[in-house]
């Protein structure tokens, strides 16, 4: 009876040991990935549609201040 329950922990240990022991699951590694690159790619869209919209902004900015300092006071 110690046997078979020897053998039967052994047997469960070594069904839980096998994912550690079966490597890297490639899948959700790429899936990572390509959501982080995602991610970067929205991000630099993003970042760059902020610098389009301040230097619009910045323009703008400046023409009213070459306006102003033409007026005489």
């Amino acid at each position: 009876m110690k046997f078979f329950f020897h053998a039967l922990g052994g047997a469960v240990a070594l069904g839980l040991s096998l994912s550690a022991v079966a490597g890297p699951d490639w899948y959700v590694i790429e899936k990572a990935r390509n959501a982080k690159r995602a991610e970067a790619q929205q991000l630099k869209a993003q970042q760059a549609e902020d610098h389009t919209a301040m230097r619009r902004d910045h323009a703008a900015m400046m023409q009213k201040c070459r306006e102003m300092m033409g007026q005489p006071k």
